[in-house]
């Protein structure tokens, strides 16, 4: 978080400097085969880096133009969040949790990002790796990033064959895993949505999530009582390419009568 006495132009200006590190720090090529088993190494070369940026940079905006003060929670992010949770903590001087999965990007994107706090004299977030689950029980959020988690392959293989309308694995098939027991997976992202949204604010919130994702917390939403604007427009996230939706959410109903 940058201090509080910062000029917009230099909250803003801490933000392009931290980028620009993290760019360079980050081992881009090991990073590369987390995602791509085959040709890996080139996987985040210079012109994916620069459209992963644009793209992580618009979402960036669109919190920007929504979120004033307040406290952000990101479940099972990586890479492609780096920008929107940078920009939370510099430019919107907003407290960002983050909770993923132990794994080789979380500990890279914790390595360059301890890197640059440092090199810059920022607190910058890092990553939780205790678990997707490992949501805490306090404070509130008044926005939560819920993007590509519950139809992740590793964390939810038969969710994300289901929600994906994936039937055949392998080479010739349409990208199933057809690993997991849909009916466990379901559960779990059950309660994974819940504690998410036990932490959601009473008051008027973001929610950010896919279409996929949606078929799962729009009726958890509703199931509380809370009022949903979603939008008709969306972003492709970068890497997995899900259309994202920033969901203004109302208080309960009794709380805003």
């Amino acid at each position: 978080m940058y201090p509080t006495s910062a000029t917009p132009a230099e909250k803003v200006a801490a933000f392009g400097a931290c980028m620009g590190l993290l760019d360079a720090t980050i081992d881009w090529p090991l990073l590369g085969q987390t995602y791509c088993d085959e040709g890996g190494e080139a996987f985040f070369d210079a012109e994916a880096r620069e459209a992963l940026t644009d793209a992580a940079l618009h979402f960036a905006s669109d919190l920007g133009d929504r979120l004033g003060a307040g406290s952000s929670l990101y479940v099972g992010a990586g890479v492609a969040e780096l920008a929107p949770i940078c920009f939370e903590a510099l430019v919107l001087g907003r407290a960002v949790t983050v909770v993923t999965l132990e794994g080789f990007e979380p500990s890279e994107l914790n390595r360059a990002l301890e890197s640059a706090a440092a090199e810059l004299g920022l607190d910058l977030p890092r990553f939780d790796v205790r678990g997707i689950d490992a949501v805490p029980s306090e404070p509130s959020f008044d926005h939560l990033w819920l993007v590509s988690v519950l139809t992740d392959p590793d964390a939810f293989p038969a969710l994300h064959d289901s929600l994906y309308e994936r039937h055949r694995p392998g080479e010739d098939g349409d990208g199933a895993t057809g690993r997991g027991h849909l009916a466990d997976d379901k559960e779990r992202a059950r309660e994974l949505v819940e504690a998410c949204l036990d932490r959601l604010d009473l008051g008027p919130a973001v929610l950010a999530t896919t279409d996929e994702e949606w078929q799962l917390v729009g009726p958890a939403l509703r199931k509380r009582r809370r009022g949903i604007e979603l939008p008709e427009q969306g972003r492709l996230s970068p890497i997995v390419g899900d259309v994202v939706r920033l969901v203004d959410v109302a208080p309960p109903r009794e709380e805003a009568e």
